[in-house]
């Protein structure tokens, strides 16, 4: 399951698994909101609805969920992977 994570500045596409948006708001400094859980399809039914233009590649999501990182970054930085120990690495 993915979660969309908003912050100030940046949307984020996360795999943890949140009890609630309290536990994603205590994760990041500058939390605005979260929506989810979504499975792949049910996330680019929101996506496609409010970011026409394409916030986050069907492919790069679905390499993401394969990956072992636990973070994706959408817009401008859309491909960048966050794993354990929150390094950055871009994706295939």
């Amino acid at each position: 399951m993915l979660t969309l994570v908003y912050l100030r500045n940046a949307v984020l596409l996360s795999k943890r698994d949140y009890r609630d948006w309290r536990e994603a708001q205590d994760q990041f400094f500058d939390f605005k909101a979260s929506l989810g859980p979504y499975n792949v399809d049910e996330l680019f039914e929101v996506l496609d609805a409010e970011y026409p233009e394409g916030m986050f590649i069907r492919a790069q999501v679905e390499a993401f969920i394969a990956s072992n990182a636990e973070l994706m970054s959408g817009g401008d930085n859309r491909g960048q992977l966050i794993g354990p120990g929150w390094l950055v690495t871009t994706s295939p």
